[in-house]
């Protein structure tokens, strides 16, 4: 059986990546595609994307805030608003299961 792998985003502590995936997923869940989400969802989102080996690339010029879109492969997820008003999707299982 493989070892669970914690992670701690912010002040949240997962034992198991499963877990944090899970509480990502029901936060996505939470919002329709094309809403932006909301300021306590933002912030958390702000810290799960620093967890990104693009973050610089994804933020770009500014983070404006976060928003709910689809995917160039048709499924919901995250996205970045940046100050010049573009948006960039990212995927919180990619930040989740970062190990670096």
């Amino acid at each position: 059986m493989a070892k669970a792998k914690p992670v701690t985003i912010g002040k949240h502590h997962f034992e198991r990546q499963t877990d944090a995936m899970e509480f990502f997923s029901s936060i996505l869940q939470r919002y329709h595609a094309d809403q932006d989400v909301d300021e306590d969802d933002a912030e958390l989102l702000g810290l799960l994307l620093r967890r990104h080996i693009r973050y610089s690339e994804k933020v770009g010029l500014g983070l404006r805030g976060f928003c709910v879109m689809i995917s160039p492969e048709g499924s919901k997820c995250f996205g970045v608003i940046r100050i010049d008003g573009t948006r960039e999707p990212f995927s919180y299982k990619y930040c989740v299961s970062q190990n670096w």
